[in-house]
């Protein structure tokens, strides 16, 4: 193996697989080093893609449940078989795992698994099966984040759980208690509901989904209480008491009352948090703020020349398809070419019914002094949410009430995510919301809630 390389990445997750290949197709010679024996990871192996494979599996069974009849289905004797759906999930891994080393053969990276850790700058050990010591004119550190929990809430991978547990359950609980309501507790909430669990969300908030719009959480929550979910907000963990097949949640009320939930399974969803050891970056001298990210620049570089972060290591929403614009960009950077600069972060919970935001929120701009005009869509009117039984939900738009500008999109339901990218290009140009009122969109489609809510905005819309 060569010792010496244009550009050596830590990690092969979101942030680290897409800069190795955009890297080398600029013609850089790329070293991905791997520490795990699957490539991908938290997001491919035990986070975004087997989420969302139970999440379709659990919905699948759900309609039929539920709504095979109004259809004229009828499903007697419907069951779950676990096994089997656990084993889809991990199917879909692996398929896309093999599809990535597919990917480092054809562009020509070159994969060494083993744990790396910097010496020097420009200088990495890697133990693997064998020892090497090489050296790179760019580092990028790309290791991701962890699950993190406050010390009153200790995970004991059996009882107290983190989402790593959650997605590989083989009996479905009969109470799960979620402690967080933001994607990861909702979502995971949503797979083990939907197969018969009983869910308690405590959240310490007053509402759920901080910092979501309001609208979108109201809607949200009362759709999910139609689910098997009971919501606890305003509420603050104090302890967890783990025995061996229960655990009881002892947490504290506005009122300042305490509450005590019980269940078999406590799944601590309260956020994630850089990785601490990052190759070993602290003993470097890497710098990290107060909440353990590591400091970059504007061209992702940290404080030791020519070592970069992007991703769950940095400051910033800790989402995978954050981390991979901002690996491509920088790949990109280094090989001298003209980038978009990651802009706009959106954001999406896959459960039932999707919500999904880009941009401010209503309470955001007035909090900032912008005048805002706000309108919504209901799709009770939306005539492919009809034909589907999925009327539940809303688009709301939010607009700069002078300049006419775009500034927010929020949904829930109705294919949620998808009217994301149409709406942020928007924004991105600095395009008015009238441009979405001028588009055509296809009859009948979820789409056409996103026209009516921009003609709405103007009090026009056609079907309300």
């Amino acid at each position: 193996m060569e010792s010496s390389w244009d550009l050596i990445i830590i990690g092969s997750g979101p942030g680290g697989y897409p800069a190795a290949i955009r890297a080398a197709q600029n013609g850089l010679q790329v070293l991905c080093v791997e520490r795990a024996s699957q490539l991908g990871g938290t997001c491919l192996n035990s986070g975004c893609i087997p989420s969302k494979a139970l999440l379709a599996s659990s919905h699948l069974y759900q309609e039929l449940r539920h709504k095979g009849d109004l259809h004229g289905i009828m499903m007697d004797g419907l069951k779950v078989n676990l096994g089997r759906m656990q084993g889809r999930k991990q199917g879909v891994v692996e398929s896309l795992e093999k599809g990535i080393r597919g990917l480092f053969k054809k562009y020509g990276v070159t994969l060494l698994q083993g744990q790396a850790t910097l010496t020097a700058p420009g200088q990495v050990e890697v133990e693997g099966a064998e020892s090497h010591r090489l050296t790179a004119k760019h580092i990028l550190l790309a290791t991701g984040s962890q699950s993190w929990a406050p010390a009153s809430m200790p995970i004991d991978g059996e009882v107290v759980i983190s989402s790593t547990e959650a997605l590989a359950l083989t009996k479905v609980p009969q109470h799960l208690v979620v402690i967080g309501s933001g994607a990861v507790g909702l979502e995971m909430g949503s797979v083990w509901a939907r197969l018969g669990a009983e869910v308690t969300v405590i959240e310490a908030e007053k509402e759920i989904l901080p910092g979501w719009d309001a609208t979108i959480a109201r809607t949200a929550k009362r759709s999910l209480r139609n689910q098997n979910f009971t919501f606890l907000t305003g509420h603050r963990v104090a302890a967890i008491h783990a025995g061996s097949e229960q655990a009881a949640v002892s947490c504290e009320n506005a009122k300042g009352e305490t509450v005590m939930v019980e269940g078999d399974r406590v799944l601590v969803a309260v956020g994630r948090r850089a990785d601490p050891h990052a190759a070993g970056a602290d003993a470097l001298g890497v710098v990290r703020d107060g909440q353990g990210d590591i400091v970059v620049d504007a061209q992702f570089q940290t404080n030791i020349p020519g070592l970069y972060a992007v991703g769950d290591l940095i400051t910033g929403p800790k989402l995978a398809h954050r981390a991979m614009e901002e690996g491509v960009w920088l790949a990109d950077t280094l090989a001298g070419r003209a980038a978009h600069r990651p802009g706009m972060v959106p954001g999406v919970v896959y459960t039932d019914p999707e919500l999904a935001m880009a941009g401010m929120t209503e309470a955001a701009a007035k909090a900032e002094g912008i005048p805002v005009k706000c309108a919504q869509f209901p799709f009770m009117a939306s005539g492919r949410a009809r034909a589907q039984e999925a009327a539940d939900g809303l688009i709301k738009l939010v607009k700069h009430a002078e300049t006419g500008k775009l500034l927010g999109i929020h949904v829930v339901g109705g294919a949620g995510g998808e009217h994301l990218s149409t709406a942020m290009l928007a924004m991105e140009e600095g395009l008015d919301a009238e441009k979405l009122a001028q588009l055509m969109f296809p009859h009948p489609s979820f789409g056409e809630a996103l026209k009516e809510a921009a003609i709405a905005l103007d009090g026009k819309a056609l079907h309300l």
